[in-house]
């Protein structure tokens, strides 16, 4: 959940329990990881914790941790669009 000008503000992760514990170990490192602000996902990469198809990824790529770091600047701001956020990033 997230109010208008863009704050989330509240999240919630369910997974069925008829899941096995490697791929439910994915899904909540990656529901997780979008409650954060990193709503989605990535058909590019397949070793990343975003991958869009099937993915059995346990932890963070190096790619996941550099958006992550980026995302949480101070400089990086809620309602930045892509240009502004490229700026602060030096892209």
């Amino acid at each position: 959940w997230w109010e208008g000008g863009g704050t989330i503000t509240n999240g919630r992760v369910l997974v069925s329990t008829d899941v096995h514990q490697p791929l439910r170990n994915h899904i909540i490192r990656e529901e997780v990881t979008q409650m954060l602000g990193l709503m989605n996902d990535s058909f590019s990469y397949p070793d990343s914790i975003f991958y869009q198809r099937p993915s059995m990824a346990q932890s963070y790529s190096v790619l996941d941790e550099h958006l992550i770091e980026m995302l949480y600047r101070p400089q990086i701001t809620i309602g930045m669009n892509v240009d502004e956020a490229r700026a602060v990033i030096g892209q």
